[in-house]
C-alpha cells in the first residue's frame, strides 16, 4: 500500500480570474518602477514615454524575467529619448542672489571673556572712533 497525495485541483474560475488580475496590475507596476528608474538616469521623461501607447508596446513585448530585461529597457528609453516628446524638462538654474549677504559676518564675534587684554582695547579703540 502506497500513500500518495491527492492530485491538485484546479481553483475555482473566480479566484483564478482574481490571481491572473492581481499578477497583471503587480508586473504593469513592476514596468512602471523600472522604466521611471531608468529614465531618471537617461534624461527622459518617464511619464512621457508611460503615457505612449507605442513605447509601452514595445515594453510589452519584453520579457521580465529575462537577465537582460534591465539593459533591453535602457535600450528602448535611449532610442525613445531621441524623439523630442520624451526628452524630460531641462531642471531651471538656481536664481542668482538679488541682494546682499545678510547671512552675517564671516567670523562671529568674540565675548569680552574670550579675548585678550590688547583686543579689548583693539575693540575699544574702535567703538571710540564711531
Amino acid at each position: 500500500m502506497t500513500d500518495t497525495p491527492p492530485a491538485p485541483q484546479a481553483p475555482p474560475p473566480a479566484i483564478a480570474d482574481q490571481l491572473a488580475e492581481a499578477q497583471s496590475a503587480l508586473r504593469a507596476r513592476d514596468v512602471e518602477l523600472a522604466v521611471y528608474k531608468t529614465a531618471g538616469n537617461t534624461g527622459a521623461d518617464a511619464a512621457a514615454l508611460l503615457d505612449s501607447r507605442s513605447f509601452m508596446a514595445r515594453v510589452d513585448g519584453l520579457d521580465p524575467a529575462a537577465e537582460s530585461y534591465a539593459t533591453d529597457l535602457a535600450t528602448l528609453i535611449t532610442e525613445a529619448g531621441a524623439d523630442p516628446r520624451f526628452t524630460a524638462p531641462a531642471v531651471p538654474a538656481a536664481p542668482a542672489q538679488s541682494g546682499p549677504d545678510v547671512t552675517g559676518t564671516a567670523e562671529p564675534a568674540k565675548r569680552p571673556d574670550q579675548m585678550s587684554v590688547d583686543e579689548l582695547r583693539e575693540a575699544r579703540t574702535a567703538r571710540r572712533k564711531l
